[in-house]
């Protein structure tokens, strides 16, 4: 638990959800993506992404998609459970962006801990087989969130 402040206790780069959604907005803004929030799969039509930076304003060409969750998601959410679509299979519906699972560390006032089945050899195998990052919001701004970035201008004949 943390103090009267969100931050009390916590390192740099440890945020809040709102945090990191306006972390990854502006950059991508910054950086000249055309910006979209909970934008539409290519699933269906009822599942929403957090965040796609995107080529064109007409918002055709996704270039990075974004799913945000907190660190101690539970693993059936990423690989969804019965009926339900999970974060993975969301961001596998933009087939030719970046797709990236953002992880938060801060809920309130209390400080979240990471999954250790996301640094699972198994976990990871899977995962890398599907062009599916997964950071946590101290790895984006540690330089993750640049690489990603220079990443997407490479896919849009930028050098970055």
């Amino acid at each position: 638990m943390l103090g009267n402040h969100p931050h009390s206790g916590a390192r740099v780069g440890q945020l809040t959800l709102p945090e990191l959604g306006a972390l990854v907005v502006v950059a991508g803004r910054a950086s000249g993506f055309w910006v979209g929030t909970e934008t539409r799969c290519d699933l269906a039509t009822q599942h929403m992404i957090d965040c796609v930076w995107f080529d064109d304003p007409s918002h055709n060409n996704p270039v990075v998609a974004w799913e945000f969750d907190a660190r101690d998601v539970a693993r059936s959410h990423l690989e969804g459970s019965g009926r339900r679509r999970g974060t993975f299979e969301k961001l596998r519906g933009f087939k030719n962006a970046i797709k990236v699972q953002a992880l938060y560390s801060i809920r309130g006032k209390r400080m979240l801990s990471k999954q250790t089945y996301l640094d699972d050899a198994a976990f990871q195998k899977r995962v890398s087989g599907d062009p599916i990052k997964i950071y946590t919001d101290e790895e984006l701004i540690s330089g993750k969130l640049l690489e990603i970035v220079n990443e997407g201008w490479r896919m849009r004949g930028i050098a970055g």
